[in-house]
């Protein structure tokens, strides 16, 4: 996601300013689905690869669920900025399977569940910190079902304390999950400043994102036109002016 961001923000719409005094680089909604899309195809193998604990619970006599593994078909994603704020993305994949083995007693049996969808939504804030882009999941959630258990040697209520236990844990993990990913990318994100410069060939700040409804716009301003408008205001600021 990290060089899908880089090359998106490289090489769309740079615009001149002016004479050494910066450059303006927007992210429209095709480079958004470009990133997004990326981003959604490292996400499923995360997702499957989710340690889910073993679970044990009593329905007349004890169960215990173990090896649960999700297998996803298709993880698609619909984005859109989100004005002031940043972006928001929608993932949604069908047909999920979870894997399992239940033992009770000396019995033991697999654990076959089907899932109609996965649906998980965020909303990505968009912020520069410090002269460097900067991103943060302002809110997260997810939402499965409903399930259908292939009771095996089982019943069904087997399935029920699965699906009860799944689904908030999944939505946990997958949330936690996506936060890792945008706090081990922000480190990175801080070098795009590097690539950027060495780009349009001027020393700059990266000024607070402007975010409308179709767009995220940066304006990279000069070093030698900010320090010259820092003087003007200090200049206005000064007594007897």
């Amino acid at each position: 996601m990290f060089y899908t961001c880089t090359l998106v923000l490289l090489t769309l719409v740079p615009v001149v300013t002016g004479d050494n005094s910066g450059v303006k680089v927007k992210l429209t909604q095709r480079g958004l689905d470009i990133v997004a899309g990326k981003a959604t195809e490292m996400f499923k193998p995360l997702i499957e690869q989710m340690d889910i604990p073993d679970l044990t619970f009593r329905i007349l006599k004890k169960y215990t669920v173990t090896g649960m593994k999700m297998h996803i078909d298709t993880l698609h994603s619909e984005q859109k900025f989100v004005p002031n704020t940043g972006v928001r993305i929608k993932m949604k994949s069908a047909n999920i399977h979870v894997t399992g083995n239940t033992l009770s007693g000396k019995s033991s049996s697999p654990s076959n569940m089907d899932l109609e969808t996965l649906a998980i939504s965020a909303t990505v804030a968009v912020k520069v910190d410090a002269g460097h882009l900067k991103l943060k999941i302002k809110k997260c959630k997810t939402k499965m079902g409903p399930f259908h258990f292939d009771t095996g040697s089982t019943s069904l209520d087997v399935g029920a304390k699965i699906f009860s236990f799944l689904s908030p844990f999944a939505s946990s993990t997958i949330c936690s999950k996506m936060k890792t990913q945008l706090a081990d990318l922000n480190p990175r994100l801080a070098t795009l400043h590097d690539s950027i410069r060495e780009f349009i060939g001027i020393e700059f700040s990266m000024e607070p994102p402007v975010i409308s409804g179709d767009s995220i716009e940066l304006s990279l301003i000069s070093l030698e036109r900010r320090k010259k408008r820092r003087l003007i205001e200090e200049t206005k600021d000064s007594p007897g002016n």
